[in-house]
């Protein structure tokens, strides 16, 4: 999540600009917990795909959430949204998937 957060207001807004980044978790019915950090800022560019570029940050997520047995969801509308689903047990699901 600290890796999350931090890439939020690195890259979210442009300088000058205003914002909120915003820290959620729940409980989920069917899979357990949801952690997520969404921002309001200028979104995610067009065909981004966490742990697949350069960046050291958006893998490390990527190989915490296998670890975990989480999967990543990612939407990119009005800001950008990166969310954590912990299982209450281990899925063997990918862990890393963009959402509509």
């Amino acid at each position: 999540m600290n890796e999350l957060v931090t890439n939020a207001f690195r890259h979210a807004f442009a300088p000058g600009r205003p914002g909120t980044v915003r820290v959620t978790g729940r409980r989920a019915a069917r899979h357990g917990y949801r952690l997520s950090v969404a921002d309001d800022g200028d979104g995610l560019p067009d065909g981004f795909a966490l742990g697949s570029g350069d960046g050291l940050g958006h893998r490390l997520v990527c190989m915490m959430a296998e670890q975990l047995g989480a999967t990543v969801e990612v939407s990119g509308r009005g800001g950008a949204c990166i969310t954590l689903v912990l299982p209450r047990g281990r899925t063997g699901r990918t862990p890393c998937r963009r959402s509509a």
